[in-house]
């Protein structure tokens, strides 16, 4: 008889991500305060569709307890919704902040109210502890009419709201994202599944992605602050186009960080991946201590949902429990967060010496020297250098900035290093104070135009190694001169 060892227990816990502030997307499998009983029609004026979610008022209750004891075990400070009711006059996260309130106590949570956001039967929402942050600024709605790239005829409506960190002062933004899912109903030429292995509607993600970036980048909700976290089911695995797109620019997948391969929120078909993100913009990264999906809904059979469907009245009463597991059929994603205490904003009227800091429209800068009434960023050789790093720490080129020999930045996607002191001269010339360093996977130098070479460095170049004869610079490797061609 073989004998059965678990492997993977329940939870007894949300994760511990650490932090003073915790963030988590969730997706809600069809939260709907109007029954789909098939009498009733759901979603904007002009696209009214099927009703979702319970069917009867029996179903809805038991949905919604099994979702508010979820609710309580995330208990986090920030909470992005998806899969929400979409109907005027209809708000399913009043509904659940009044709940988790009666729980845990009047004015415990907020939500943003947001109203109807787009044209489909479903939307996303955010709540928060009125205790731990503030919102800041209003909240901003991305669609084609901001971005015709992002078709929010497919894509549910980006909704950006920032807040502020009241233990701290510090702002972040949080998106909220449910893109296009990979049913092929209706797609056509680059949307259709291109066999691989991202589904159809993939371009249709992608351009959203895209439009994604370029928008957060402008501070939509009026926040001049690049602390971003982009959330929510954007329908697309870890290696797929539309992540791709994000960590071109700066973001950083966490749950591929913190969980490596083996991550997951979500099973289709006995595979397991994850379509929840939580994406750092590179300045928020540094601040993250931690990400983990919290698994109470991928492991757990359907069955135990609040569904009667199918059910006999013994299974109906005997399956069910008010617990959060299996109130959906995605695992909530949590981020802990321990924000900087915001540098103080430049002053005209302040003094500043060397090595003091601010910010300015909504960029870092640092002192060189005494200065008072000189605009940080008006000049590329006054007296602030702007500060920036990737998201590893590693420094990004910026014309202000002092750079000394030994240094290395960033700057066009390429990796350089100062070969003496210098300020305002763009990384990129062969014969100016930068060299390129690139190397291959083994960590063999690339041959560049702009790097030193000295005797006995062996570079790789157009396929070949070539070893040099005496120190030289921007003298391309062809097997004479400075350079001898190792067989």
């Amino acid at each position: 008889v073989p004998e059965f060892q678990p492997a993977n227990p329940r939870p007894t816990a949300r994760p511990d991500v650490g932090g003073s502030l915790s963030v988590a997307s969730f997706n809600v499998l069809n939260y709907f305060l109007t029954l789909d009983d098939g009498g009733n029609d759901c979603g904007p004026v002009g696209f009214a569709q099927e009703c979702r979610g319970a069917e009867d008022s029996f179903e809805f209750e038991r949905q919604r307890t099994k979702l508010l004891a979820a609710l309580v075990e995330l208990d986090v400070d920030v909470l992005a919704l998806m899969e929400l009711e979409n109907t005027p006059g209809v708000e399913p996260v009043a509904d659940l902040v009044a709940g988790l309130n009666g729980i845990l106590g009047a004015d415990t949570y907020g939500y943003v109210d947001t109203g109807v956001i787009g044209t489909d039967v479903i939307r996303t929402g955010l709540i928060y502890r009125t205790d731990a942050v503030s919102q800041v600024g209003a909240f901003a709605i991305l669609d084609s009419s901001v971005d015709p790239r992002f078709d929010d005829d497919l894509n549910r409506p980006t909704l950006a709201q920032s807040f502020e960190d009241l233990a701290t002062g510090a702002t972040f933004t949080v998106a909220v994202n449910h893109l296009k899912s990979k049913g092929c109903g209706g797609a056509t030429g680059p949307d259709m599944d291109q066999g691989d292995g991202q589904g159809c509607w993939n371009a249709a993600r992608t351009a959203a992605a895209e439009a994604m970036v370029d928008w957060l980048s402008g501070y939509p909700t009026g926040a001049a602050d690049d602390d971003v976290l982009i959330t929510g089911d954007l329908n697309s695995y870890a290696k797929e186009d539309p992540i791709a797109v994000f960590s071109a620019a700066g973001y950083v997948d966490l749950h591929s960080h913190y969980g490596g391969e083996d991550a997951y929120s979500y099973v289709f078909d006995g595979q397991w991946g994850y379509l929840d993100h939580a994406l750092a913009s590179a300045s928020l990264f540094t601040q993250v201590t931690g990400a983990e999906s919290y698994h109470i809904n991928a492991d757990e059979p359907s069955v135990l949902d609040f569904n009667t469907n199918f059910k006999t009245a013994n299974q109906v009463d005997l399956l069910f429990a008010p617990d959060e597991f299996r109130t959906s059929d995605h695992d909530p994603v949590v981020v802990g967060l321990d924000l900087d205490v915001p540098l103080p904003a430049w002053s005209a009227t302040q003094i500043y010496n060397s090595g003091d800091r601010v910010t300015h429209n909504g960029k870092v800068y640092e002192a060189l020297w005494w200065t008072k009434g000189q605009v940080p960023g008006a000049s590329a050789t006054g007296p602030w250098q702007e500060m920036a790093e990737t998201a590893d720490g590693v420094a990004i080129w910026t014309p202000s900035r002092v750079f000394n020999a030994g240094d290395r930045a960033v700057h066009n996607g390429k990796t350089y290093e100062a070969l003496w002191w210098t300020r305002n001269q763009v990384p990129g010339s062969p014969t100016g104070p930068w060299q390129e360093m690139a190397e291959t996977a083994d960590g063999t130098p690339i041959w560049t135009p702009s790097r030193v070479f000295n005797a006995g460095d062996i570079v790789f170049h157009d396929g070949n190694l070539y070893e040099a004869r005496w120190r030289n610079r921007n003298v391309e490797p062809t097997g004479s001169g400075p350079w001898r061609l190792l067989e």
